[in-house]
């Protein structure tokens, strides 16, 4: 994931985007909400605006969760 470094964050975070579609705990309608875009997306669909419902027990191999740590700052 560190082949666009150009891609990175301002903390140093390489691959902010796409790989997968990620969980929310917001809910659209019945579905769950997932964000991003997939490795399997179209170019127009890998944006971090990118927005679908799913059913919540869906398991596909292209979603996942991104876990994050506040910094205190």
């Amino acid at each position: 994931m560190t082949s666009f470094p150009k891609d990175c964050s301002p903390f140093g975070v390489f691959g902010g985007a796409g790989g997968v579609w990620e969980w929310t705990s917001d809910r659209e309608g019945e579905g769950a909400l997932v964000v991003g875009g997939a490795v399997i997306s179209e170019a127009g669909g890998c944006r971090v605006a990118g927005r679908r419902s799913l059913e919540q027990d869906s398991k596909l191999p292209f979603l996942g969760f991104r876990v994050l740590m506040e910094t205190g700052e």
